[in-house]
């Protein structure tokens, strides 16, 4: 079974006489990997250990020698520089994210509307690059933002604090509202952050390089990257 290392979640089930790949992924591609993780389980048999966290602390852990196999980022950023580094060789697109903003009790339908908000939670920009595209996007239309903010851990931290009305709305990923029944989802216009383009890489420092390299063309297979895009996300091809 698929074991989670995160900041909320926190699985321990042995899985007998079967290869254990473990995997950083960012806290917004939490939900499809669980997913994904389960449908590769159950074709090979291999166990998969999901560590999340923001980007930003993930890289950090890669850096300082956690025992990562495959590296998933939220960004490019990150994955360049464990290449740089030489703590990888190669590295390629699996997905690109989309930007959402969020609120129980407000609807948002475009950029302006946001100005009439007094308290928006979003990930922090200097570990998330969820939280810099939220950034991006403010500082169109508000240009005092950062005296509205509360920041997030990551963007799960981010939708919790709407979800539970400490904040009048926050910037998601959207795959993590794109099936929400409660609640006001707006898309953010994409020409108003940076594209969030998201890369992975099989670490160096992984003893288990075979089985990190099936993994990794599993999710870039045309099966894996078709569901990716029904969660919230655009498929490699489009990015």
């Amino acid at each position: 079974m698929i074991k989670i290392a995160a900041i909320l979640l926190s699985f321990n089930i042995a899985f007998v006489q079967a290869e254990t790949i473990s995997v950083a992924v960012p806290a917004n591609f939490l939900k499809p990997m669980q997913v994904i993780a389960e449908r590769y389980e159950a074709e090979t048999g291999s166990a998969i250990i999901l560590h999340s966290g923001s980007t930003g602390q993930l890289y950090a852990q890669a850096i300082n020698g956690a025992p990562f196999d495959l590296f998933l980022s939220a960004d490019e950023e990150r994955v360049d520089a464990l290449l740089d580094n030489q703590l990888a060789d190669t590295s390629q697109l699996y997905t690109c994210g989309q930007l959402a903003f969020y609120s129980q009790q407000h609807q948002i339908t475009q950029l302006q509307d946001l100005s009439s908000l007094a308290k928006i939670a979003m990930a922090k920009p200097n570990l998330a690059p969820y939280g810099k595209a939220a950034e991006s996007t403010l500082s169109h239309v508000i240009h005092d933002f950062p005296a509205k903010i509360i920041y997030g851990q990551n963007v799960v931290a981010a939708y919790q604090y709407a979800m539970h009305k400490v904040v009048d709305g926050s910037f998601v990923a959207y795959s993590n509202v794109h099936d929400a029944n409660t609640g006001y989802v707006w898309l953010v216009p994409k020409e108003l952050y940076t594209p969030i383009k998201q890369k992975m890489t099989v670490l160096h420092s992984s003893n288990k390089q075979q089985s990190a390299q099936r993994l990794y063309r599993y999710i870039l297979s045309d099966e894996i990257q078709s569901l990716i895009s029904e969660m919230g996300y655009t498929h490699i091809k489009d990015c």
